[in-house]
């Protein structure tokens, strides 16, 4: 049996082999313009009850996984895989197979992708409806970047996000910025930016820089003319006015071209949570595009969506749904 096993996984490796190629400007575009497609299929996944799930983690030589897939799936497949590709030491398997659950058609794609994903540190893998996450910790951009082609190329029917930091970068003047937390708050309909205070003072002579660095974004950031990003009503479409607000975000990247934003999105509570949580990605996702699309680095830019579950005021009101409906930037 362990000898059919091993057959059958080398057998989805061999089928997957291509060539990879660097991600080259080229192929960059391509993997935002894979993350959270959101279709009408898409829509439909959403709200069927019955779909595969999976959470892969490797952390200090232990396997854990957990979710749903069909009974018809070999899971076996994925375990003896992540056993040869990631230096397996123990398992935790708490993953389901249920007769009622549709069978994953990314199993396979995700095998193929464990060998790649041994690069990482702490690798792991996330499905979600049709949405695919990646995550670890690489060591560096070269290393980010081949498994980041490898997952384009086995991954790419599907909504493919991905979390993976790059630790070199953890060291740059560039994490520092991060580090700062220079937050700046937008919202979707009438309220002002709110900018967060200055972080406390600090004696570490080499946060010095990152702190004034932080300061004059966020001295830029309270220049701009208009902070208010609008969507047409229940949609990731942007309005006129909000791609010239993107416009003047974007000069404002380019003029400090060390600075890294998250594009946060929120939503208010009304109607379904999981389609607001997808709401909000796409809206984020929208927002980043834009900005890639007027030339700034897609490693400079993460979008996320937080669908209904940080609000910063009460959903009982018009005013207060009005307030929870934004866009966060964080510098």
């Amino acid at each position: 049996a362990e000898e059919q096993l091993e057959a059958e996984t080398e057998k989805v490796i061999a089928e997957a082999e291509v060539a990879t190629p660097e991600l080259t400007p080229e192929l960059a575009p391509k993997l935002i313009e894979l993350v959270e497609k959101e279709t009408d299929d898409t829509k439909e996944v959403v709200i069927a009850s019955n779909d595969p799930s999976i959470e892969l983690e490797v952390d200090d030589g232990t396997l854990m996984l957990d979710g749903t897939v069909a009974t018809s799936d070999n899971l076996n497949l994925l375990i003896d895989q992540a056993k040869q590709s990631l230096e397996i030491d123990f398992i935790s398997n708490a993953a389901q197979a249920q007769d009622d659950t549709k069978p994953a058609t990314w199993l396979e794609p995700i095998v193929a992708l464990l060998p790649a994903m041994a690069e990482l540190k702490t690798p792991g893998i996330s499905v979600e409806k049709n949405q695919i996450t990646l995550k670890g910790i690489a060591a560096d951009q070269s290393s980010h970047d081949s498994v980041i082609t490898r997952a384009l190329q086995l991954l790419g029917d599907y909504a493919l996000v991905e979390r993976i930091d790059i630790a070199e970068a953890k060291t740059s003047s560039i994490q520092k910025l991060d580090e700062v937390e220079a937050n700046v708050e937008t919202v979707t309909d009438t309220q002002s930016a709110a900018i967060d205070t200055a972080p406390e003072p600090t004696t570490d002579p080499t946060a010095n820089s990152a702190t004034d660095s932080a300061e004059s974004v966020r001295n830029a950031f309270e220049q701009l003319p208009s902070t208010r990003i609008l969507f047409e009503s229940g949609s990731a479409i942007l309005t006129q006015q909000s791609q010239r607000v993107l416009d003047s975000i974007a000069q404002l990247l380019r003029d400090h071209p060390d600075a890294k934003m998250d594009i946060d999105g929120h939503t208010d509570a009304s109607g379904d949570a999981k389609i607001n949580l997808e709401l909000s990605q796409s809206r984020a996702n929208a927002v980043r595009d834009y900005l890639i699309n007027q030339g700034i680095s897609v490693y400079r830019l993460t979008a996320y969506g937080f669908g209904e579950g940080v609000p910063i005021a009460k959903n009982d009101s018009p005013e207060g749904r009005a307030l929870n409906r934004r866009i966060e930037f964080k510098f």
